[in-house]
């Protein structure tokens, strides 16, 4: 009987690599000790996140994932001793799932979101003053994000949207703990903006990539392990839940229906209100231009 699935970022990957002789900082090693204590038989841990991520910074083709998951499951197979993994799963050839992987998108509208990050970004550099968003500018700013979310046909009560509405206006209300619009912001260094993009929005996937694990395991408790601060805020702030199964579309795709909570009262109310804000100034410009 397994009592709870750990999910492993990358960062947490990294450091059960028996090669890794980097010198730790506490939260590391404390996430190594938290991993050895639940080394049993009655726990699992996958590398899930970590290999959907990739590791060369982009999405990867068929035979780039497979040594993705070759040196991955490799790691996974050297430090667990007696915990279930899903290493044979991934091994397993009949699956194909490197070709699934390299073929599918995580949900039916990815490029559509990776295009509104573009979009942000590009229209960041056109606001910003020293690197922040004037008080002035906020609401321009995010109206013109949301206006961009209803081109694209993007539900604009998704986390990667409120996560870009909270940063424009600053609005993370939890000093205890890492801002997660941080997660917008990597401190890598990247040879593009695509690049950029594509490793941001695999932090953001995270919380659907949680809803629909949770969704398949049914009453099995699923904890997703990482050392990022700012994305352990993240799924913290925005819950997912998976209503149905996937279905898969015409462009082979998967398309998910979920639920969405915001673990914060404040930014609830604020997201509410600038939602209102932005439907009456658009019912005001329809009857100005009718």
């Amino acid at each position: 009987m397994i009592k709870k699935i750990f999910l492993l970022d990358k960062n947490v990957v990294a450091l059960l690599d028996i090669n890794n002789s980097r010198m730790k900082f506490k939260p590391e090693i404390e996430m190594l000790q938290f991993i050895r204590r639940h080394d049993k038989k009655n726990y699992a841990f996958s590398a899930a996140p970590s290999i959907l991520e990739g590791r060369i910074r982009r999405r990867e083709n068929d035979l780039e994932i497979k040594k993705t998951i070759e040196i991955e499951n490799r790691i996974i197979q050297n430090f667990f001793k007696k915990a279930h993994t899903d290493v044979h799963l991934w091994n397993d050839e009949s699956l194909n799932l490197s070709v699934i992987f390299s073929s599918t998108q995580m949900q039916a509208n990815d490029m559509q979101f990776k295009e509104l990050l573009e979009i942000y970004y590009k229209l960041f550099i056109d606001y910003q003053i020293k690197g922040s968003i004037p008080q002035s500018s906020m609401r321009e700013f995010a109206f013109k994000i949301l206006t961009a979310c209803e081109t694209l046909g993007l539900s604009r009560k998704h986390p990667v949207i409120l996560l870009i509405i909270i940063d424009i206006f600053q609005k993370w209300d939890n000093n205890e703990a890492d801002n997660p619009c941080n997660i917008l912001r990597p401190k890598k260094k990247f040879k593009s903006l695509n690049d950029k993009i594509h490793n941001v929005y695999s932090d953001l996937s995270i919380p659907l990539l949680l809803s629909h694990t949770n969704f398949i395991a049914e009453e099995t408790p699923i904890q997703f392990l990482t050392c990022d601060g700012p994305l352990k805020s993240y799924i913290q702030l925005f819950e997912l839940k998976q209503i149905q199964s996937p279905t898969l579309t015409l462009n082979n795709q998967l398309e998910f229906k979920f639920k969405l909570y915001i673990n914060s009262h404040t930014i609830n109310e604020f997201i509410l209100e600038l939602f209102e804000k932005y439907d009456q100034e658009k019912i005001i410009h329809i009857i100005n231009y009718s």
